[in-house]
């Protein structure tokens, strides 16, 4: 990169210093190794990382396989390091109320999980529009609705998904390259759960309906859970500022996105006390990441735009899940 621009950079964010890979990995000062590159270069980042000492927080989604990500989960567990995927709603309240309320409500007969990343976004991001970096609205998001399919099912029932299981209606963005509405349907425990992944604005409350009750929630920030019409509020309001911002600036005292801060800060709080010694955490065990990376990749190989789309003919020789015309 351009030195000067480098520098520009590195002064309006407030980095320290900028250091190449290398010296990154390499340097003892630093503990832990945040990744936020490209989605096709999370793989290897993470990979040098561990393999320089570092215990690793990465961002969604941690591969782009299953086979990449159960490489690095042998060389967490070999490095004796740490490594967690940034699906931070995983580690917020509401997840542990969500567990509470489930067996209340009885057999699960109906779900609906709705994610989001707001339009401005999609249509400022070159990486998020990029076929050749990864990029896709699902890959962006998947990760939030997969959590919660194993939160709600169980990691097991999620890891045991087929392809046949699976079934995706995916959008194209503006530049057809990559997608920007992706529709899951997953049959799994008996019923079918619908999962949504779209450019909007506006956020749909997810539901999850039992034999004896309902759940409302949305994704991700889950600041409060609805059980039968009555509001839990699962949001942070009770835990000290991340951050020291004023009341009346956007978010305070918090911060705009607090889930981003619970889950740096628990992540801080694991390497700390000597426990991060290997691939998984407290509220993302290494068995959840596992179901989650494989049903992504089920659902990849089903989206038109995907890099790593697969293609199957049909009975009447027709190639399944065709895109359907670009917004």
């Amino acid at each position: 990169k351009n030195p000067s621009a480098v520098e520009e950079q590195r002064q309006e964010y407030g980095y320290a210093r900028v250091l190449s890979l290398e010296e990154l990995v390499s340097d003892e000062s630093i503990n832990i190794v945040y990744v936020a590159s490209a989605n096709t270069a999370h793989y290897a980042h993470c990979l040098a990382a561990l393999r320089g000492g570092k215990h690793v927080l990465c961002e969604k989604p941690l591969t782009m396989t299953t086979q990449e990500a159960e490489h690095l989960f042998e060389e967490a567990a070999k490095q004796k390091r740490l490594l967690v995927d940034g699906t931070f709603s995983s580690c917020l309240p509401a997840v542990s109320v969500l567990r509470e309320c489930l067996p209340k409500i009885g057999a699960v007969k109906h779900v609906e999980l709705h994610k989001k990343i707001r339009s401005q976004i999609m249509e400022s991001s070159p990486i998020i529009n990029s076929r050749s970096m990864g990029g896709g609205l699902f890959d962006g998001c998947g990760s939030y609705t997969m959590h919660t399919l194993c939160a709600i099912f169980g990691a097991a029932a999620v890891a045991s998904l087929r392809p046949e299981d699976v079934d995706v209606a995916s959008v194209a963005g503006p530049n057809g390259e990559v997608d920007w509405d992706t529709t899951v349907k997953v049959r799994i425990c008996g019923i079918t759960a619908i999962l949504t992944h779209a450019a909007r604005n506006d956020a749909l409350p997810s539901v999850v309906k039992g034999e004896n009750g309902t759940l409302e929630f949305t994704l991700p920030r889950l600041e409060e859970v609805v059980v039968d019409g009555q509001k839990r509020d699962t949001s942070y309001g009770d835990m000290p500022p991340l951050r020291a911002l004023a009341s009346g600036e956007p978010g305070g005292p918090h911060g705009l996105h607090a889930g981003l801060g619970v889950q740096a800060l628990e992540v801080q709080r694991l390497v700390a006390t000597g426990d991060a010694t290997g691939p998984g955490s407290p509220w993302l065990p290494l068995e959840t990441m596992q179901a989650m990376s494989h049903a992504m990749n089920l659902v990849r190989h089903r989206i038109p735009t995907h890099l790593h789309y697969k293609p199957e003919p049909d009975v009447h020789g027709n190639q399944a899940g065709e895109a359907r015309p670009s917004l």
